[in-house]
């Protein structure tokens, strides 16, 4: 086995990643807690970037939210007040889904449960340019981790309706 390592000789063990998360938390360290394999299981795909990333690529500055929010309904009019203006519709929803993406490669994300809503697809095109928009910032950002993408419908929609148009997606194999 000349000049061939075992991975176990190469990857950290699962208690040098627990004594580096540990560190990482006591120093309040980012970097270290960065470093750290973790899993994201309810990530809303259109939420799930950093504003500074959006920034960046909007270039332009956006307002702050509040140091706290006081529940998720005055979350939810920050971010339709703050952030969606700047990118809403087909290009805003392929922008934000990028920078959901890119958020859990920078995480070190290895477990992604993203949610997105079937409005959304069917606004950017339906499956099949869903899918490869998807699959093409999975493998660009977090080709490593396990992604469990899922359908979501707004608690106002008409569930009938719905029920009669899930079949490509289910039929996808992708959710």
């Amino acid at each position: 086995m000349d000049g061939i390592q075992k991975i176990s000789d190469t990857t950290p063990d699962h208690e040098d990643l627990r004594n580096l998360f540990r560190e990482g938390l006591m120093e309040n360290d980012r970097a270290k807690l960065l470093k750290v394999p973790k899993s994201d299981l309810h990530n809303h795909s259109t939420k799930g970037c950093r504003r500074s990333w959006l920034e960046g690529r909007l270039k332009r500055i956006l307002p702050k939210p509040p140091v706290r929010f006081r529940g998720l309904e005055e979350m939810q009019e920050w971010f339709t007040a703050s952030i969606k203006p700047y990118c809403s519709g087909r290009e805003g929803t392929i922008l934000r889904w990028e920078g959901a993406f890119a958020e859990a490669g920078r995480n070190n994300i290895a477990r992604l449960a993203m949610n997105f809503g079937a409005q959304e697809i069917e606004l950017i095109g339906g499956m099949d340019v869903f899918q490869t928009i998807i699959e093409g910032y999975r493998l660009q950002y977090c080709p490593n981790a396990l992604f469990e993408p899922e359908i979501t419908y707004a608690s106002s929609c008409d569930a009938k309706l719905e029920a009669d148009r899930i079949d490509p997606y289910i039929s996808s194999g992708f959710f």
